[in-house]
């Protein structure tokens, strides 16, 4: 498979996330750069030294975990709490497809042939249902399809990472960055405000004190170790694939 090289300074661990599939949301209002052209930074966010320059991962992250212990801080903090990836059953991924696909049919006779192949298939999915299982109850870690999905649907993925996996993200609309300041347009001072807000979140980041995400009313913790690769990494080409 493809190797992901992880960059890092002599001085500094530059490690992060990538989360494919989710668009962060930067604020220029979150940071914005003094008059003086300076900015202040937290004690608490210097990056530990890296051991080593380079890192090569090949998108397993069970394999990688212990560069999520190294980093630490809150960002990693909940990684051996993670509840396990269930396997959907069969029959309720077939309550969620059939409503959407029915009214892709073109004719009644589609129509009647998806519902015919719905009732069909759990018994033809049974031996692949129970290997899913198996696998998930075998996964020492959470996610028991992060390494197919890291490797068959990025790693080995030929086209640019820009566009096709890592779609954007977007800068809120802030109404407080500082607009008047004679010669320097908004679209300056905008972009200037960006790029320290983005600068200061990497830095949260590689340190490990961004705080981890939740979801739900429970707060149930989400896994931290994509972030890792977020900054400073790059997918090496490997013959064939």
């Amino acid at each position: 498979s493809r190797e992901v090289l992880l960059h890092m300074r002599k001085h500094r661990s530059y490690r992060s996330a990538f989360h494919r599939g989710s668009n962060r949301l930067f604020s220029s209002s979150n940071i914005k750069p003094s008059r003086s052209g300076s900015s202040s930074s937290s004690s608490s966010s210097i990056m530990k030294r890296w051991p080593q320059p380079v890192v090569v991962s090949h998108g397993d992250y069970e394999q990688d975990a212990a560069l999520d212990d190294f980093i630490g801080g809150p960002l990693y903090s909940q990684q051996k709490n993670l509840p396990k990836l269930p396997v959907p059953s069969i029959e309720n991924t077939l309550k969620i497809f059939l409503p959407s696909a029915l009214p892709l049919a073109e004719s009644e006779e589609e129509a009647q042939n998806l519902i015919q192949a719905c009732e069909s298939f759990p018994q033809e999915a049974l031996k692949l249902q129970e290997r899913l299982e198996a696998r998930r109850d075998e996964t020492s870690d959470s996610s028991w399809l992060q390494l197919w999905w890291n490797q068959e649907g990025y790693l080995k993925y030929r086209e640019p990472v820009v566009i096709n996996v890592s779609y954007f993200f977007n800068i809120k609309h802030d109404d407080e960055t500082i607009k008047d300041v004679e010669g320097k347009p908004l679209g300056v001072m905008r972009g200037a405000a960006a790029l320290v807000a983005l600068g200061q979140y990497r830095k949260q980041v590689c340190s490990g004190q961004t705080p981890q995400e939740t979801i739900g009313k429970k707060n149930i913790p989400l896994c931290s170790t994509a972030f890792k690769y977020m900054f400073h990494g790059c997918r090496i080409p490997k013959k064939d694939q």
